[in-house]
C-alpha cells in the first residue's frame, strides 16, 4: 500500500510504503479513562474529606511511578497525604471485597497491592 505524505525536509511529497511487520495491532481497550493529573485528583479527595480514596490516588501514582500492576504500599506514598494506617486498611478491605485489587499482607512490612483488569466489566 502506498500513501504520499509531505516531507519538510524535502519540502515535497513523497511516496511512503507501508510494511507488514506481522504484528497485529494492539487492540484498545473499550474502557473509558479520563486523564486526570494525579495531584488534581488528591485535592479533589481531600476537598471532599474522604480520607480512604487517597489511598487510591497513592496506589495508582505508585502503579504509573512502577510502571507494574503490583505495588508495595509503603509510607513513602501514603505520608505525604496524611492518611492513617488504619484508614489504609479499611480501604484496601473495602477494595479486595469490590474486586479492584488483591492484597498480600505480610507482618513488619508493607502491603503488596495487585491491582486488577476490568476492562470486561465496563463495556
Amino acid at each position: 500500500m502506498i500513501r504520499y505524505e509531505y516531507s519538510p525536509g524535502l519540502g515535497r511529497m513523497v511516496a511512503v510504503t507501508a510494511m507488514d511487520t506481522g504484528v497485529e495491532p494492539r487492540k484498545r481497550s473499550k474502557s473509558r479513562f479520563a486523564k486526570v493529573p494525579l495531584g488534581w485528583g488528591r485535592m479533589a479527595f481531600q476537598a471532599i474529606g474522604n480520607k480512604a480514596a487517597l489511598v487510591v490516588i497513592a496506589l495508582l501514582d505508585a502503579k504509573f511511578e512502577g510502571k507494574t500492576d503490583t505495588v508495595a504500599l509503603t509510607r513513602k506514598w501514603l505520608k505525604p497525604l496524611g492518611v492513617h494506617r488504619n484508614t489504609v486498611a479499611r480501604a484496601l478491605r473495602q477494595l479486595e471485597a469490590a474486586g479492584l485489587v488483591e492484597v498480600k499482607r505480610s507482618p513488619g512490612n508493607a502491603p503488596r497491592v495487585t491491582l486488577l483488569s476490568l476492562d470486561a466489566s465496563f463495556d
